[in-house]
């Protein structure tokens, strides 16, 4: 490919260019690239890189194990480069700018098919996710981590009711800190927000009436696990208004299971801060579809990073 046509560069391509320059503690170093260069710099701004400076980090091989951990999610400093070979990825712990007059000295090729719009949105949504998470207090962190491993775990179990509702129903999960204190000290007032897709939970002006049958069920603790099975059997029930009913406090209270999973483990309770983080000792919950979650509450909360749900698609698709 002509490297020197600008025009045609698009992020997420991958140069020859054998070398990364870093900063170390004994100053500027050249770190060795033997599989190449990966293009992090978003398309619109590579292809009006002349004279400037474009953002690359190094193309690597993983192993079996490192590959299945940065697919699941749990490396979230690698993103795949599928036209680049099997097992390759981009390296982002190893970002470098580079003069994309210098750049164009090296062979280009596509490492993400253009016509993949999938592996467009999901190598952006890698690299944006590197460089803008959100930072929550050190102390919370260990609250989130029960939740996390559950979409890790059970997401791609075929067996399992609860991984497949995340994987066809929940579009985002979202965490929400309240007034007074917001971010700022703790104790927090947070709540989990669940955001489904368009037409899962069924739509009510007001909450329906538990129904007798399904009060029953409820009585007493009820983990995830449970409201998942209850949930999808329900899924197969002759359109009523009591089965939408069915169907909507399932939701509900599957909502109230994942926000109860958000505790830390013993190990963390001993850290500083953890034990009083959150206020009231629990998380809150709620559930919503994608177009009642406005964008004000949006811009207001932090996006609960779980790599494993979909990656941005149509709206029309939420």
């Amino acid at each position: 490919m002509d490297a020197a046509d600008y025009s045609k560069w698009r992020q997420g391509d991958v140069f020859s260019m054998r070398t990364v320059a870093v900063l170390t503690e004994s100053g500027p170093e050249l770190l060795p690239a033997p599989h190449g260069v990966v293009v992090m710099s978003q398309t619109c701004d590579v292809v009006r890189c002349e004279g400037l400076h474009v953002t690359v980090c190094p193309l690597v091989k993983l192993d079996a194990d490192d590959r299945r951990n940065a697919e699941r999610g749990t490396k979230p400093g690698y993103a795949a480069v599928p036209e680049a070979g099997d097992g390759m990825f981009a390296d982002f712990a190893l970002a470098s700018p580079v003069a994309s007059r210098h750049l164009a000295k090296h062979s280009r090729t596509v490492g993400i098919d253009p016509n993949d719009l999938e592996e467009v949105r999901r190598f952006g949504e890698r690299v944006a996710r590197h460089f803008g998470r959100f930072a929550f207090p050190d102390d919370v962190v260990p609250w989130l981590d029960g939740l996390r491993d559950v979409v890790l775990d059970k997401h791609d179990l075929p067996t399992s009711a609860e991984g497949e509702l995340i994987r066809r129903c929940v579009a985002e999960f979202r965490v929400e800190a309240s007034a007074p204190n917001f971010w700022s000290t703790p104790p927090y007032s947070v709540t989990l927000v669940v955001i489904v897709k368009r037409g899962v939970l069924p739509e009510f002006d007001d909450p329906p009436p538990l129904p007798k049958s399904l009060e029953r069920k409820l009585t007493g603790a009820q983990g995830a696990f449970a409201m998942a099975e209850w949930l999808r059997e329900a899924e197969s029930l002759a359109d009523s208004s009591e089965a939408r009913a069915t169907r909507w406090h399932l939701w509900q209270s599957l909502a109230d299971a994942w926000a109860a999973k958000c505790r830390p483990a013993k190990k963390h309770l001993t850290m500083p801060g953890v034990a009083a983080a959150i206020s009231e000792g629990a998380l809150t919950s709620e559930i919503v579809t994608a177009d009642q979650f406005t964008y004000e509450r949006y811009r207001g909360s932090e996006q609960l990073d779980v790599q494993h749900l979909s990656p941005p698609g149509p709206v029309d698709e939420l």
